[in-house]
């Protein structure tokens, strides 16, 4: 059987963690590590995860004294990892109790795929978060085969779904820590470029928690990294053609965000900036919505 190495970075977790390791003991496929990297955590993470460890020898625990950031993190699990493949996990979100056993198996049947992801439901403490317009969302964006270009606009693959062959992750170097986010998205881009192609396996076998806070207080930390990333690979989307449409997605996400926040003014001038840029029908029709709810909420104040 294969050895899966699960990589959990955990940084002040002590209220998620617990249900994350749970998921993981509850998987049907057995071959598995589970490393959790504590980063620096200031409260109880290091003490929970220690239990875990002490219970069941297949969880180590790497005490990192001080905060390196997610990708830092990551990377450390890679490097302590003993397995054929890696999974990724963070340390608020869950697994479906398949998850593993059926990626394991997908790349056994398909052996010449090397990296795999499988969809993911959103959640909060009110249950699963419905998301009606994810098809539209998603229609222009690949998930299987090669990803270029696409994946240089968008991120279609869960961080926390992928399971990828090791010393393909080593080969491209990991992730990389000068990204204080969208440190995945940029992974997989290294990892498209080099003509692999991306399995897909169209199940929610993973759970995403949604923060309380979402990014308002680090708003501006997360457009830097946005905007670094596209930076990044200026001269390969301008060659594929898809610089514009990479700038449109900027745009709307933080369009979104902005309206989520109830700053309507910066949502409106982010929401037109995507329509400007964006080729594809669909999206603009789906910003178009959005647009129309921003400019009433501007209107009416609510």
């Amino acid at each position: 059987m294969q050895l899966v190495s699960i990589i959990m970075p955990a940084f002040n977790a002590a209220a998620t963690i617990s249900a994350s390791v749970e998921s993981v003991l509850a998987q049907t496929y057995r071959n598995w590590e589970l490393i959790i990297i504590n980063d620096g955590s200031s409260d109880n993470t290091v003490g929970l995860a220690t239990k875990y460890a002490q219970a069941d020898n297949r969880i180590v625990v790497v005490d990192l004294k001080k905060n390196g950031g997610l990708p830092n993190a990551r990377n450390q699990g890679i490097n302590k990892a003993t397995g054929d493949f890696v999974a990724f996990l963070d340390s608020d979100d869950t697994w479906a109790p398949e998850k593993l056993n059926k990626q394991v198996n997908f790349h056994l049947k398909q052996p010449t795929i090397k990296i795999s992801h499988t969809g993911f439901d959103l959640f909060n403490a009110g249950g699963v978060v419905k998301r009606p317009l994810k098809r539209i969302v998603e229609f222009n964006y690949k998930k299987s085969g090669n990803l270029i270009p696409s994946i240089y606009c968008k991120n279609s693959v869960g961080v926390l779904t992928v399971m990828a062959d090791k010393e393909l992750i080593q080969k491209v170097g990991g992730f990389d820590i000068n990204l204080w986010t969208m440190e995945d998205q940029d992974l997989w881009i290294r990892i498209a470029k080099l003509g692999e192609e991306f399995g897909y396996i169209n199940e929610d076998l993973a759970s995403y928690r949604l923060g309380s806070g979402g990014i308002t207080n680090k708003i501006n930390k997360y457009k830097n990294a946005y905007r670094k990333l596209i930076a990044k690979y200026k001269v390969e989307t301008i060659e594929t053609k898809s610089y514009r449409l990479a700038l449109a997605n900027y745009y709307r996400y933080f369009g979104i965000v902005y309206l989520k926040e109830g700053a309507y003014k910066l949502s409106l001038l982010y929401l037109v900036k995507s329509i400007k840029f964006d080729r594809y029908l669909l999206d603009r029709f789906l910003t178009s919505i959005l647009l129309s709810k921003a400019l009433l909420k501007s209107v009416f104040k609510r």
